[in-house]
């Protein structure tokens, strides 16, 4: 369902044309509507693995964003403690998930990708006056980007951006243009995503999920698209099952990683809006 629309793209086309015996071709992710042949996911994930479709290498996109947002996430947080820079990437390139992820064609990479940008060229934007409106503009449009590949995790970082930005305009009026700077980039990407909505399930705002599985999959306490009652208990309980995972599977140690991570944010005594906006995107 991630390789299908990536081939369908380096054809030159956004979507495919159903085969006539379509119920020997379709699984569940993938599906056909009035004409149109494309699978669920938003159009940014496929667009960036057409390109290793495209040099014939498309199990390569990943490891290579992988490695870039690696540079970043290390130059960046090394600008800001080169102990912390250190111990950080040592926990990055030990955790059994990050590097299990790093290999695989799941879009959940490029998002990382797309949100390690952001939120480098955001400190930097901070750090250095002079480059603001430039990095303001680099941070939208890996917002946007992020975006057109995993839209509600865009909007959660956004939110912490944005908002980081707020609070710092507060102190200095200069700093509004570079959030308005951000908002413009951004739309950009976004505007293509709606786009490629319209192309394929036939409404800008309606994705992929949604025509697949109806209102069903939409957000909020009702009855799920297999029938089952959401209730706000049984979101709690889901909850607490990604966090028994990813305690588990983070680093696989004897240690629970998310005990870990609430050492490391109660052992910040000053945070800094950096560190403040970092931790708010991991809560």
């Amino acid at each position: 369902a991630q390789l299908f629309p990536a081939r369908v793209i380096a054809s030159g086309h956004i979507a495919a044309v159903p085969d006539s015996l379509r119920e020997f071709f379709n699984t569940a992710p993938v599906f056909d509507r009035d004409g149109r042949w494309f699978s669920q996911y938003p159009i940014g994930g496929p667009y960036l693995m057409s390109l290793g479709v495209v040099l014939g290498a498309p199990w390569l996109v990943n490891p290579v964003l992988f490695a870039v947002a690696t540079l970043a996430f290390f130059t960046t947080l090394r600008r800001a403690s080169p102990k912390i820079a250190r111990g950080a990437i040592l926990l990055w390139l030990t955790s059994p998930m990050v590097l299990a992820m790093a290999g695989s064609q799941m879009n959940h990479v490029p998002a990382l990708f797309f949100a390690i940008t952001a939120f480098s060229e955001m400190y930097i934007g901070f750090q250095r006056p002079e480059l603001m409106v430039l990095n303001a503009a680099i941070c939208g449009l890996s917002l946007g980007a992020m975006a057109t590949i995993r839209p509600f995790d865009a909007a959660l970082v956004g939110i912490v951006i944005g908002a980081t930005h707020v609070a710092a305009s507060m102190r200095d009026r200069k700093r509004w243009k570079m959030l308005a700077v951000e908002a413009v980039a951004a739309a950009v990407p976004v505007a293509l995503l709606l786009l490629a909505n319209a192309r394929t399930t036939g409404g800008a705002f309606t994705f992929g999920y949604d025509a697949l599985n109806g209102p069903e999959h939409g957000l909020g306490f009702h009855v799920d698209p297999n029938g089952d009652d959401h209730t706000l208990l049984r979101g709690i309980a889901i909850s607490s099952g990604y966090l028994m995972r990813l305690s588990l599977f983070l680093f696989e140690w004897p240690v629970p990683g998310v005990l870990v991570i609430a050492l490391g944010l109660w052992l910040v005594r000053e945070p800094s809006p950096w560190a403040t906006a970092l931790a708010a995107v991991a809560g």
